[in-house]
């Protein structure tokens, strides 16, 4: 979040702020598995409520109230967990909260000075970063923007709190290819510490894209996504180089550091995910991601990742997706709906779509029953008998003549009306 151990601080003149790298590192971890499993986090289309951190312009693309949570173990000591909602209120607009803490407990201490062999430390003390975000996102047509506001503390030897806003705009076509383009630090980056030092980072900007494929053989649908890394920055971007290069300085080493993803989506709720942290990596080994996950009914969802490093432990990191089921609103449909045409039919301009056998009523009509019943259909007269060649004829009793047809029985509103009776 602030100032992170190994980020570079240029020092300035003066009392002044000072320009670092690095300031507000919590701020960019992802939330939930499927972004890490993945290795890419805001150009893929979005299912959850980690949008609210990932992808504040991808809100727009879950259409449930819904809510997220995830731990993670990284390193083997360092605790990551998340929790966050969303809130589609309104058909082209989306409201986002998340909450974060990112720390390593019972660290040993051991002051300077003290005997470095000493079997017992002489107590233990916690460390921690605390982030805040809300995000609002707005649908333009096939335009999508969005924007993050991040509050930062940090709890460490000295407090320090802090900011930053992100914004964010995707493109959005055929509902399966996407480009999209983040700045951090829309608001640039800050810090200010307790003791009066104050630090911050310039804006950047990322770039990536998206796209979906279905793939009916295998029953599923396969998304491949890029992203890059920072274009105008240059702090470290490898995890095996000390790769400090930007668009302008060295592009060959900004695409190297670029991230790749896939996901394949099976219909059944499935999913199966791997990417790479590098595009051009000198060991794959230690710059692949993998995941795993399941959604049952589009309510209930788990999903889990597992991320190497080169240098220290792996992480492993699990998350929940919850969209409550409530009357009328069975995990799916909950954001409110324009109709595509507004008329007579509809003056408000507003409605929600039938549920699955429910016949939409017209506007003022009596609501129709999800089975409704069909229509009578008139008897057809008895066929004339055939006279037998040894009997003689039989006269026709009154009550054998047949009956008249049967009047039609005029449709009530909502029903639907055969070929013959319209």
């Amino acid at each position: 979040m602030m100032l992170a151990p190994g980020s570079n601080a240029l020092a300035a003149d003066g009392n002044g702020p000072e320009l670092s790298s690095g300031v507000n590192l919590t701020a960019d971890e992802g939330f939930g598995a499927r972004q890490s499993g993945m290795a890419v986090t805001f150009p893929a289309f979005q299912r959850d409520a980690d949008a609210v951190v990932n992808a504040p312009a991808a809100m727009n693309d879950v259409e449930d109230f819904t809510f997220s949570t995830a731990h993670a173990e990284k390193f083997g000591r360092a605790q990551f967990d998340d929790f966050a909602f969303i809130l589609p209120f309104e058909a082209n607009a989306t409201l986002g909260l998340g909450l974060s803490r990112f720390g390593v407990s019972d660290i040993e201490l051991r002051p300077e000075g003290t005997d470095p062999l000493a079997s017992e430390p002489q107590g233990l003390f916690s460390v921690a970063d605390y982030v805040v975000t809300g995000s609002f996102a707005r649908r333009l047509g096939d335009l999508d923007i969005g924007f993050g506001l991040d509050l930062l503390y940090r709890h460490l030897d000295q407090d320090g709190v802090g900011l930053r806003a992100d914004g964010m705009a995707q493109y959005t076509w055929d509902d399966r290819f996407r480009l999209a383009a983040l700045v951090k630090g829309l608001v640039p980056s800050s810090a200010h510490w307790e003791s009066g030092y104050t630090e911050y980072e310039t804006p950047d900007l990322y770039i990536g894209g998206s796209g979906r494929f279905p793939a009916p053989y295998f029953y599923g649908t396969l998304e491949a996504s890029i992203q890059s890394e920072g274009l105008f920055s240059d702090h470290g971007k490898s995890q095996l180089d000390l790769n400090g290069g930007n668009l302008r300085t060295d592009p060959a080493a900004l695409l190297a550091a670029t991230h790749v993803g896939l996901e394949f989506l099976f219909d059944f709720g499935m999913a199966v995910r791997m990417g790479l942290t590098e595009l051009a990596p000198h060991s794959v080994a230690t710059t692949a991601t993998f995941g795993i996950g399941y959604t049952w009914k589009h309510i209930l969802g788990i999903d889990y990742s597992f991320t190497p490093h080169p240098d220290l432990l792996s992480t492993h990191r699990i998350s929940l997706q919850l969209t409550p089921a409530f009357p009328k609103l069975d995990g799916r449909g909950y954001r409110p709906r324009r109709a595509t045409a507004v008329g007579a039919d509809q003056p408000n301009g507003s409605t929600l779509p039938p549920e699955e056998g429910e016949i939409e009523e017209p506007s003022g009509g009596i609501p129709a029953p999800k089975n409704p019943a069909a229509p009578t259909a008139a008897p057809s007269a008895p066929a004339p008998a055939k006279e037998s060649p040894t009997a003689a004829p039989v006269p026709a009793k009154a009550s054998d003549k047949p009956a008249p047809p049967a009047k039609p029985v005029p449709a009530q509103n909502g029903e639907i009306l055969d070929n013959n009776e319209n």
